[in-house]
């Protein structure tokens, strides 16, 4: 079962039962032998349309995070252009806004 959170492992016998009845488990490395020894075991097929339905940011919001990044981007280049000091702060957000425009590429 897909959730929010990552994957559940339901009981087959309790998956019409109410999600607070269900025997469920939340799914680790260390239960990849139990997978292994059981043949009825299947893993969900997840397509685009499971994981952009999911997706809680639209293309405004996107809009809004890459101009933003993009704009405190372009401060820091011309801060330094102007021998102005910045913060270790300052540092790590920059650090973080070149990281998150990788993402946004990605």
């Amino acid at each position: 079962m897909l959730e929010m959170g990552g994957f559940l492992l339901v009981d087959p016998e309790d998956k019409d039962k109410d999600p607070g009845a269900q025997g469920r488990k939340v799914l680790t490395f260390n239960d990849l032998k139990l997978f292994l020894q059981n043949p009825k075991f299947k893993f969900l097929t997840i397509t685009d349309n499971n994981i952009q339905d999911r997706s809680k940011g639209d293309a405004l919001w996107k809009i809004i995070a890459i101009v933003q990044t993009t704009w405190f981007i372009i401060q820091s280049i011309a801060r330094g252009q102007q021998q102005l000091a910045l913060t270790e702060l300052e540092l790590i957000t920059l650090a973080l806004a070149s990281l998150n425009a990788a993402t946004f590429a990605i």
